[in-house]
């Protein structure tokens, strides 16, 4: 089995691994979800970035149709939608927003721009369930769309968490005047991303194989005492 392979393997073994939770998509403008999942961003945008919400920036997502052509991911537990995020192939919209970062995009024509990737204001470990959702929406990309990267831009303190995500970050950060804040450019190819999940995985299983044959272990200590 080659490593993505393994790698997509260890990705769906993680996520089964929490019974309480359902990854959806990738879900497209014509999917029953399309509709729950552009509801839920609008409202976590009004509250945490109403910027996104403004006349500028719907009528320039209008133009690109960048929801139309994005495929759409999202984490539901106990049915309610606590996560999303979406994926768009050229053109880009972070290439509309700034010269520098059209220029900087030309480079990976065959990557997908993640996008709005947001969680439940509510949520807790709001980081671990956008990391999740990253995670299964590159396993898709890489597998099914033959996405060679992924790409898009983040505000500066939110680079560290980006790169825990394995993403590469572009240190010169370009100022945004439509949404007054500096963002900086970062993207990871499909070799370095499957490597990174890969590495992070195993450590994982393994941390909970070690566990639990700890308790194994103890509990048999335990009988046997007994």
């Amino acid at each position: 089995m080659t490593l993505a392979g393994l790698t997509y393997r260890l990705v769906d073994l993680w996520c089964k691994s929490f019974s309480k939770i359902r990854i959806l998509g990738p879900v497209t403008e014509e999917s029953e979800n399309y509709s729950r999942i552009i509801a839920f961003r609008s409202e976590q945008n009004k509250q945490r970035a109403p910027y996104l919400e403004e006349a500028y920036q719907t009528e320039l997502e209008s133009r690109l149709r960048i929801d139309e052509r994005s495929l759409h991911f999202a984490i539901e537990r106990a049915g309610k939608i606590v996560a999303c995020v979406r994926a768009t192939p050229l053109p880009f919209e972070l290439s509309a927003l700034n010269s520098e970062f059209a220029e900087s995009a030309e480079k990976y024509p065959d990557y997908y721009e993640f996008g709005r990737l947001c969680t439940d204001i509510t949520l807790e470990r709001k980081g671990f369930y956008a990391g999740m959702l990253v995670v299964c929406a590159s396993q898709y990309l890489f597998s099914h769309e033959l996405a060679r990267g992924i790409l898009g831009i983040c505000k500066i303190d939110r680079s560290l968490y980006m790169q825990k995500l394995g993403l590469r970050i572009n240190p010169k950060a370009v100022r945004l005047a439509e949404r007054n804040s500096d963002y900086q450019f970062i993207h990871a190819s499909k070799d370095e991303l499957i490597a990174y999940y890969f590495n992070r995985l195993f450590k994982i299983f393994s941390r909970n194989q070690t566990a639990q044959q700890a308790v194994t272990a103890k509990a048999s200590a335990e009988n046997r005492s007994a």
